[in-house]
């Protein structure tokens, strides 16, 4: 189950507002995001939506799900179908599922550890480590982000990084992690040891 974390920035750069974000995604003008802005208020209220309402809180810096309004159990479903396929080693289903998560709720580390999970395993490891770091950013006191990076750390020959997140998972352990993050988390203790090269 998600949970929201605490205020971070993610939502756009500091300074920027909606309407300044929404040109610099759609590579619009000013008056090419309100002839969109129109657009998507007609196309949205002919399947009964308030599109004008979904904009402005788009522009207010709002997160999709909340400028939607889509209630929790909605995004709850989506994360236990996308953890589902993780889970069963479909990293192809998975990923568009976790990437639409992370953009409803950018302040949900949940859906951060799933994401970079993803992106480490497509091979995308930068990516996957500003996931796993947005994840420790927005909930400090959980292991598992931690537990990401020292292993993410280790693969890329980083040994002094791999340790310190190792360290930051032990001083946050949380008793409900499953056993087998624990046991990993001890495997990588002993490839990091100073007997090892």
């Amino acid at each position: 189950m998600g949970s929201s974390g605490e205020e971070s920035g993610i939502r756009g750069s500091a300074g920027k507002s909606g309407a300044d974000g929404l040109e610099r995604i759609f590579g619009l003008d000013a008056s090419g995001v309100a002839a969109l802005g129109e657009m998507f208020a007609r196309i949205s209220g002919e399947v009964g939506l308030n599109g004008s309402r979904i904009l402005e809180r788009l522009k207010e810096g709002q997160p999709l799900g909340d400028a939607f309004a889509l209630p929790r159990p909605i995004t709850e479903e989506v994360y236990a179908r996308a953890r589902q396929w993780l889970q069963l080693g479909h990293i192809e289903k998975a990923a568009p599922l976790f990437r639409a998560l992370v953009a409803i709720d950018p302040k949900d580390a949940d859906f951060w550890i799933g994401n970079g999970v993803c992106l480490r395993d497509g091979g995308r490891l930068m990516e996957a480590r500003l996931a796993f770091k947005t994840a420790a950013m927005l909930r400090p006191n959980w292991g598992l982000p931690h537990f990401h990076l020292s292993s993410l750390a280790l693969c890329v020959g980083d040994r002094e990084s791999a340790r310190r997140a190792l360290a930051a998972f032990r001083a946050s352990v949380d008793p409900n992690l499953p056993r087998e993050i624990c046991r990993e988390a001890e495997r990588l203790a002993g490839a990091l040891s100073p007997t090892k090269p």
